[in-house]
């Protein structure tokens, strides 16, 4: 039996000024339901540019026909810098994320919260599954300490990428 694809995606409201416009977008792991809106779109410009980054870049260096000047001669200074604008973006968003976080209240563990942001936005892990890459059973406390980890790690990107208020206002 094929399962309905449909139940993968949700609607998504984007505004840009006085526009808009309703567009699909992948459902994610059920902790980006309880994100606020600026921190959503924090994990989605995150998600975007991390894939570009690690896919070589929107703008490959090398490709002398991914960027023109005026003059329609190719601008290498411009891909270039266009890329390693992207690196320092990306830089910036997993500072705000980087640090460790203590989850659970019996036998603590350690882990890094860039690791659960990357898990969560890259490789769609849910809390459950996190913990079980580290070795730990999904105990109340660690998922709620992992829950906690993950939510304000996106309002930090949030704002760290200057989109601390809700973008739809």
């Amino acid at each position: 039996m094929i399962k309905n694809d449909l139940d993968q995606f949700e609607a998504a409201l984007i505004r840009d000024g006085g526009q808009s416009t309703v567009a699909m977008r992948r459902k994610g792991p059920a902790i980006l339901a309880r994100l606020t809106p600026a921190a959503r779109q924090a994990v989605e410009t995150y998600s975007a540019t991390a894939e570009a980054v690690l896919a070589g870049g929107a703008m490959n260096p090398s490709d002398p026909t991914a960027s023109r000047s005026q003059g329609g001669a190719p601008s290498r200074e411009g891909r270039q810098s266009g890329f390693v604008d992207q690196v320092s973006f990306l830089r910036r968003m997993e500072a705000a994320v980087a640090r460790r976080v203590k989850v659970g209240r019996q036998d603590p563990t350690t882990i890094d919260a860039l690791d659960l942001w990357r898990a969560v936005c890259l490789g769609d892990a849910t809390m459950e599954g996190f913990l079980k890459r580290y070795g730990l059973a999904p105990a109340k406390s660690r998922m709620a300490d992992l829950n906690a980890a993950f939510l304000a790690a996106g309002d930090r990107v949030a704002e760290a990428i200057g989109r601390g208020r809700d973008p739809s206002r």
